[in-house]
């Protein structure tokens, strides 16, 4: 079984006692976990979806699938309600389908699909307003547009500023209801853009990863730190943090055994950060779930889970944000 981490110590805050009389009175109410779509091994893409529950610290598979078996798509999660992909690949094809998770139901359908072709975006959210996915590649190179997109009508909005340069591959991470980080990425190095969700504008940090590479996975505590875990290029030996007050990057030390590439990650917010699968430096598919303690800035073994994969793509509901 895969083993989760799961803060008991929380008390009944006001989201939760509006989950228990939504949910847990009337209705099943969405669960606390982590879901982890598709991805590939060897030649193979994989259409399941995996997910992690924070309370039972325990792993199962859905019946739901994604519309089409693919990798390398963006995610986001409009905590509470639902959580997207957007786009990916299917061997050398790119794909512009969304695919929405309903969390209380742990169904998918599909939404208005990308207007383009894409892959390797980065993606997160600004929840319950919008979700944001930035860079990629399409049939023309790597992109730096930031699309925008509304969770109340599952549409897309106008475009918010640009990245510094065209980019792809690059860690996501979202200090909810303030900014989103765009770290890494190939041609990004190890540049740090900012989102600012209040009005869509476009800055550079001064704070740099502690070495450039892509194909990052990223996490977000909110309100906290954002971490860039791994990736390729020099850059797998280390999880980045960065401290969103006074925007700091701290380089934390992995262990060889956990240096990994296209892993996919995803938030507890307030207690773990979650890396599940992706490629280690011998480039082999990992079947490993990873995961960071927030209280100690620790990176462990959860367990083994049952598929290798890389560059799958993940997103929580979480307690809290």
């Amino acid at each position: 079984q895969w083993r989760g981490r799961h803060d008991t110590a929380k008390g009944w805050s006001g989201s939760r006692v509006s989950t228990w009389l939504n949910g847990g009175l009337f209705g099943a109410p969405a669960p606390y976990a982590a879901y982890m779509f598709g991805g590939n091994a060897a030649s193979t893409n994989y259409d399941g979806i995996d997910k992690l529950d924070f309370a039972t610290e325990t792993k199962s598979t859905l019946v739901a699938v994604i519309a089409t078996a693919s990798t390398a798509a963006a995610s986001a999660s409009n905590n509470g309600t639902a959580g997207y992909t957007w786009g990916g690949s299917v061997g050398a094809t790119r794909i512009d389908e969304t695919n929405k998770l309903d969390f209380a139901t742990e169904t998918i359908s599909a939404a208005t699909v990308l207007a383009e072709d894409r892959n390797y975006q980065g993606g997160l959210a600004n929840s319950p307003t919008n979700a944001y996915l930035a860079g990629g590649v399409t049939a023309s190179g790597s992109q730096s547009s930031v699309q925008v997109w509304t969770f109340s009508s599952d549409t897309w909005a106008a475009d918010a500023t640009s990245l510094s340069g065209a980019n792809n591959g690059m860690a996501s991470m979202s200090n909810n209801g303030s900014y989103g980080y765009w770290a890494g990425g190939s041609p990004g190095g190890d540049r740090i853009d900012r989102t600012d969700f209040s009005d869509g504008t476009l800055s550079t940090i001064v704070a740099t990863l502690g070495t450039g590479g892509y194909l990052i996975g990223g996490a977000s505590n909110s309100g906290t730190a954002g971490y860039a875990y791994g990736g390729y290029h020099l850059n797998w030996d280390e999880n980045n943090k960065l401290t969103y007050s006074g925007e700091t990057v701290s380089t934390l030390a992995l262990a060889a055994s956990f240096q990994r590439y296209g892993t996919a990650g995803a938030s507890n917010s307030g207690t773990a950060a979650y890396w599940f699968c992706g490629l280690t430096t011998a480039h082999a598919n990992s079947n490993t779930i990873l995961t960071t303690a927030y209280a100690t800035d620790t990176t462990s073994l959860v367990t083994t889970g049952s598929n290798s994969l890389g560059y799958a793509t993940a997103l929580a509901n979480c307690e809290s944000l």
